[in-house]
């Protein structure tokens, strides 16, 4: 079966896509992801509150870059990452 790529993503449901950068402490910088302006921590838990999650996470804090021991960022957020 073949299916357009406009068939699963049409024109008005394209996402933009960007990144804030958060002081967490004096020494302590995170890097949060953001669709359409908001981050992706507000996102989450606006979702899960949606979704009647009792007892949301709260937890998302975005990427700090100094605890990140993985690899390169670039891909990290390429989705070119090997698995752990």
């Amino acid at each position: 079966m073949t299916a357009s790529a406009d068939r699963f993503y049409p024109e008005q449901m394209k996402n933009l896509l960007s990144f804030k950068f958060e002081n967490k402490d004096e020494e302590t910088v995170a890097i949060v992801p953001c669709v359409d302006g908001v981050g992706l921590d507000q996102l989450v838990a606006d979702f899960e509150r949606a979704a009647g999650y009792s007892d949301p996470s709260g937890g998302y804090g975005g990427l700090i870059p100094s605890f990140y021991r993985f690899g390169p960022l670039s891909s990290y957020f390429l989705g070119r990452e090997e698995p752990v």
